[in-house]
């Protein structure tokens, strides 16, 4: 099951623009599988994936991800990229980059998994050598 589905799309974007969309002969079946990949790409850290009930955040991010690959594939290529479209597509790759990093946790059913949680990611900070070449153990208590 796909994250995106063409009455997803049609939900957000109108009827009007996903008919002109197909008019130009955009497959959908390899975009939205496309779609799918990036987002369990960047989801695979901290979530196990595919994701079975995405919520409605992920399903909006799947629609602005596969309305930017639908307008950049149609015969107009770029010319059809508005710049709404073009940042809605930017914010989604930093919303999904905080989603895998933790900052941003989605509100599933599932839990994370276990090898790939995000509740448990440990970082941490080390203070500079104290021992250096020349001084060795020099001022150690």
């Amino acid at each position: 099951m796909s994250y995106a589905t063409r009455a997803a799309l049609v939900e957000r974007f109108g009827e009007a623009e996903i008919g002109q969309l197909e008019h130009e002969g955009v497959s959908y079946a390899q975009i939205l599988e496309d779609t799918d990949a990036l987002i369990n790409g960047y989801l695979a850290r901290s979530y196990q994936i595919p994701l079975k009930k995405p919520s409605a955040l992920l399903v909006g991010w799947a629609c602005d991800i596969a309305r930017y690959k639908i307008r950049s594939r149609t015969m107009r290529g770029s010319d059809a990229l508005s710049d709404d479209v073009r940042k809605r597509y930017e914010d989604v790759l930093k919303q999904l980059k905080d989603a895998a990093d933790g900052t941003l946790l989605l509100e599933l059913d599932e839990t994370p998994s276990e090898t790939n949680n995000a509740l448990t990611r440990v970082s941490g900070r080390s203070d500079p050598a104290v021992f250096t070449a020349d001084k060795g153990l020099f001022g150690w208590k």
